[in-house]
């Protein structure tokens, strides 16, 4: 059972019966703390309402805790959630020297089982001002009651104020003109759903629009957007289902991807996606992905999973020493002690900044050489024994942990400039990427995950907030990988109205975008999922708005130039991290 659960059950233990009535309606505590409950079974918390501190109106509550493990809460009841439907919480929260402490939303059936595991609106720890914390929830159709509860362990300080809960934003729609109107009727094609399962004949607008294509590129805003992650792992099992795409090539370590393999035929799709992706891409969006790699994995059109990122990103990352070591040759080709520096400057590398002692740094990279040497030594006799691909893929390895290093060493020499460390790491991304399409998967057509920063081309095109120079210096992948397969590669950016971003660090409240930007149209149009091919862009083409390469609603380009098509998502969800 999951610490989240197991909260959620604790409290519910400790839980008395809810108040009648809505207690947000005193959620700015203008009436004290009427409507609240305080459950201290550690006998060192206390609450009141206080007009000494507050972050809007009159007052907050103030609540205090001196120590003891026990779980203290604040907690609001909300009597009638909507059932099978779906509720907005946003709060204020300021905190003092917090050991422990969550803000959460409990969802509770008739008999008082908690519904919800994934419930935290935010970890609360240390000291911070003011923070607006706000996340959407689906409420289950068994939902009988829900509370709102400030909860706090071992000892620290927390204010709380402006509770509110509100059905998910809905807002005006500013009528379309009828030109704008028609041609989006005539080239924006309606997407129905961005559930994983079943029928994909609203996508084949896509297949159109991709054409020869053999590289399609889906790319994000930035690492927490909830539904373009659904909309882009329905696509990759459309693209692999339909049109013959058989591997899916994430921004993560080029080494850890591909040895998921072996966990993903072995039918472990979890335990594959936490060896192999960022954590940010182990989010409940992206796991049927991996389910559905791990059953096609069996059969004679599997998907295969890939990497083309220097750096380090699962937890296999670790083993790559080791498993180096091991396809060298039988014990005592290699010194224990390069192992060992090689080992040692791996984990170097995983610190952030990275600032090795220099004795330590010089050691690794001199076992690199050596192993490097060995490996060129010993080649012919490799390829006869483990074969021709498994030797250029340590090769390539080999050859990424250097640049990794340069990478990271120039992330704090300010000698490369802005963009210095960057174009080192989307530089040897775009090559790894060329050489998955010309090595190590000769002739399938592979699907690229990244953020779109990495992906778009002609960066000269893109202005933000007025600053056409923004990325001035900046040598992207995307341009990169365009100048490279030309034609037969096609990018998806990705855009969305409104919504809430973010997995690890605080979700948040996308702005409002710009009237008569892409976001404002699509939202005007009516529909919740679209999507466009720009080379047919007509009355939109041309210098315009829009918020595909980050959250900024500052940022104009001649689009078609930059990407190939935009795919628009009404309402951004943040995404929900698995945990293993």
């Amino acid at each position: 059972m999951g610490a989240l659960l197991r909260s959620a059950l604790l409290l519910a233990l400790l839980a008395p019966a809810p108040a009648a009535g809505d207690a947000f309606l005193n959620g700015g505590f203008e009436d004290g703390l009427t409507g609240w409950q305080v459950r201290n079974p550690s006998g060192t918390f206390r609450v009141e309402a206080t007009n000494a501190e507050k972050a809007g109106g009159r007052a907050s509550a103030h609540a205090v805790k001196t120590g003891g493990m026990a779980a203290d809460a604040l907690a609001g009841a909300v009597s009638t959630p909507p059932a099978g439907g779906r509720l907005t919480i946003s709060a204020r929260v300021k905190g003092k020297d917090l050991a422990n402490a969550w803000l959460k939303f409990l969802v509770f059936d008739g008999s008082g089982n908690p519904l919800v595991p994934d419930c935290d609106l935010r970890m609360l720890r240390g000291t911070f001002d003011w923070t607006t914390v706000e996340r959407t929830f689906e409420i289950p159709e068994e939902a009988a009651r829900a509370e709102v509860v400030l909860l706090l362990y071992l000892s620290g300080e927390a204010w709380l104020d402006d509770v509110r809960v509100f059905p998910p934003e809905t807002r005006p729609r500013k009528p379309l003109d009828r030109r704008t109107a028609k041609w989006l009727d005539d080239h924006a094609a309606k997407v129905a759903t961005l559930a994983f399962d079943g029928p994909h004949d609203d996508l084949a607008p896509l297949a159109r629009a991709i054409g020869d294509a053999r590289i399609v590129q889906l790319g994000e805003q930035s690492h927490g957007d909830g539904a373009t992650f659904l909309a882009k792992a329905r696509i990759a099992r459309f693209l692999h289902e339909k049109l013959g795409f058989g591997v899916l090539a994430f921004e993560s370590g080029l080494f850890e991807c591909d040895r998921a393999n072996e966990m993903l035929r072995a039918g472990r799709p979890k335990e594959a996606m936490h060896a192999s992706v960022f954590p940010i891409w182990r989010v409940e969006e992206t796991l049927p992905l991996f389910e559905h790699m791990a059953k096609a994995a069996g059969g004679d059109r599997p998907l295969l999973l890939a990497g083309f990122d220097l750096r380090g990103s699962g937890k296999l990352a670790a083993d790559f020493p080791g498993r180096l070591v091991s396809f060298l040759g039988p014990p005592g080709t290699v010194e224990a002690s390069d192992l060992a520096a090689l080992s040692r400057l791996n984990a170097l590398l995983e610190a952030d900044p990275y600032l090795p002692p220099e004795e330590e740094r010089a050691a690794g990279l001199a076992a690199l050489d050596r192993l490097e040497a060995l490996l060129a030594a010993g080649r012919d006799r490799l390829v006869a024994t483990q074969g021709e691909a498994e030797t250029a893929f340590f090769e390539r390895c080999l050859g990424n942990f250097r640049r990794r290093e340069a990478f990271e060493k120039a992330k704090t020499d300010p000698s490369f400039g802005r963009w210095g460390a960057s174009n080192l790491r989307d530089a040897r991304m775009a090559e790894n990427l060329a050489w998955l399409a010309e090595v190590r998967h000769p002739g399938k057509k592979i699907i690229v995950w990244a953020a779109t920063m990495h992906q778009a081309r002609a960066l000269d095109e893109i202005s933000i907030g007025g600053n056409a120079k923004f990325y001035d210096g900046c040598e992207g992948m995307g341009e990169a990988v365009a100048a490279r397969f030309g034609r037969a590669v096609f990018t998806i950016g990705f855009l969305a109205h409104h919504g809430t971003a973010g997995t690890f660090a605080p979700r948040f409240r996308l702005e409002e975008p710009r009237e008569d930007s892409f976001e404002d149209v699509f939202y005007r149009y009516g529909a919740p999922y679209l999507f466009l091919d720009l080379e047919r862009a007509g009355p939109l083409d041309g210098p315009g708005y829009a918020s595909p390469m980050s959250y900024d609603r500052g940022i104009r380009a001649r689009w078609p130039k930059v990407l190939d098509a935009f795919f628009y998502v009404e309402e951004m969800s943040a995404t929900r991290y698995v945990g293993e």
